[in-house]
């Protein structure tokens, strides 16, 4: 029966009619989204966040997962761009920190994706599940976190 609904689970979150919009909230489902593209689903989470960002062109929440999905797919310069974006908007947007640095890592720019690992060390003294997440992506590639 688990089996069933998580194959049930997986299909609902890759079709983008059922999980990126709610009829009665034109913004669509950002958690929903997430975990579509988790999921594998990046290419279907393109079309609701490019449509909400046509009426919200500032909101930094769907540029970074617009990044992401962008990432997922191996389009470099596109996820770049949005993540930009995001952090132009909100220079402290952990999501956006974590995920352009691991975009800097995939792309072989350590050096960069150290930059936005202190961004994010400064913008989460305390620690936070995105610069934990950061670190172990330099560890998981063999990469030291330090400045040499």
């Amino acid at each position: 029966m688990r089996i069933l609904f998580s194959i049930a689970l997986t299909f609902m979150l890759m079709q983008p009619s059922l999980a990126a919009y709610d009829p009665t909230d034109p913004r669509p489902d950002l958690d929903v989204i997430k975990a579509q593209i988790e999921a594998g689903g990046a290419s279907h989470a393109i079309t609701p966040l490019r449509d909400w960002l046509i009426t919200e062109p500032d909101d930094a929440d769907a540029l970074n997962l617009l990044g992401y999905a962008y990432r997922k797919l191996q389009q470099w310069d596109e996820s770049r761009a949005y993540y930009e974006r995001a952090l132009k908007i909100a220079p402290a947007h952990l999501g956006a920190l974590e995920y352009m640095g691991e975009l800097e890592l995939q792309t072989g720019n350590p050096d960069a994706a150290r930059t936005l690992l202190i961004r994010l060390q400064v913008a989460c003294p305390e620690g936070c599940p995105e610069l934990d997440d950061l670190i172990e992506a330099f560890k998981d590639l063999g990469i030291a976190t330090g400045g040499s």
